[in-house]
């Protein structure tokens, strides 16, 4: 009952909120040039690591001023994950903050990027930036993305720092008024400060949007990659969303991987240390060790509610 506990909790407090927040809402309103959303985002995720459950509560605010949008952002997230990079793993809360923005200079182009921070329990703090680039009309579009981060924190009494970045490319094409395709590519890098090498992940997807009308949606996807220890990652998504009274949107997101492992493998020393078959860097650090060297399915479901004034 304890992987579910957060999850029911924070989903209970925001639809709470989402109902109290309604009382001041103003559909005459929709023109606005600001905005204030409320939410929360509970996660289960099984599979990759041990089975666990958090929740994230949010409030947001934004400006949108002829072609520019700020929008200023604070969250606290109860249960987050950390992980020694061995396979162990500690729960913590963490609070953060961000500040984006996204200027449209032309009606086929626009970029933004955004700074976000965050400290915690066990001595968390957390860095990141990131920057996009999108370009062509609203029916075809080509998007680029970059972000880095660093986060450090103490496991056992011992300071672990990690190091990401992610590099995307994403092509999106609107068949019809409903319908959109959409096919990108995704690099992530993982690099633990107690290990010897950084993690890399690369992903291939192909993908659909779907609108049944104006407050129902429909999104899916198929996803196939692999990574530095040699594994063959295949996967696939769903997702709902609806908007209930104007204001509050509810989603709905499932997410599998099955990772396959390499034909030939190591000792299981090897396999964590040094990566798993020929010219492999490393093994994911995140990875549970019964999972080390063995094929493996990874599931992970999120559940969000949004109010938003506008």
């Amino acid at each position: 009952m304890r992987l579910y506990r957060h999850v029911v909790t924070g989903v209970a407090m925001t639809f709470f909120l989402c109902c109290g927040s309604m009382l001041f809402a103003d559909d005459n309103n929709d023109d606005r040039w600001w905005n204030v959303k409320v939410g929360s985002k509970a996660v289960y995720s099984t599979g990759l690591t041990e089975p666990y459950a958090y929740y994230t509560l949010f409030g947001e605010g934004s400006l949108d001023v002829s072609i520019v949008k700020c929008t200023v952002n604070g969250s606290r997230d109860f249960s987050s994950q950390i992980s020694s990079g061995l396979g162990e793993y500690q729960y913590i809360g963490v609070n953060k903050a961000s500040l984006k923005f996204e200027m449209m200079p032309l009606e086929f182009l626009s970029a933004g990027g955004g700074y976000y921070a965050g400290r915690g329990d066990s001595s968390y703090s957390m860095r990141e930036w990131d920057a996009f680039l999108r370009v062509g009309p609203d029916s075809f579009n080509l998007e680029g993305s970059y972000s880095a981060s660093n986060s450090r924190y103490l496991f056992n009494g011992i300071e672990i720092e990690v190091a990401r970045k992610t590099t995307s490319i994403a092509l999106s094409k609107d068949m019809t008024a409903a319908l959109s395709l959409d096919v990108s590519y995704d690099r992530s890098e993982i690099e633990f400060s107690n290990l010897s090498y950084a993690y890399v992940k690369n992903t291939f997807r192909a993908g659909a949007f779907f609108e049944v009308n104006d407050a129902f949606f429909l999104a899916g996807g198929l996803s196939g990659g692999s990574d530095t220890a040699d594994y063959v990652i295949v996967g696939a998504d769903a997702g709902i969303t609806t908007v209930v009274f104007s204001h509050i949107r509810l989603s709905c997101m499932y997410f599998f991987e099955q990772y396959m492992a390499p034909a030939t493998s190591t000792t299981e020393s090897t396999k964590k240390g040094g990566g798993t078959g020929a010219g492999a860097s490393g093994g994911n650090p995140y990875v549970q060790s019964s999972n080390i060297g063995e094929s493996f399915p990874s599931h992970r479901v999120s559940i969000n509610i949004v109010y938003s004034m506008r």
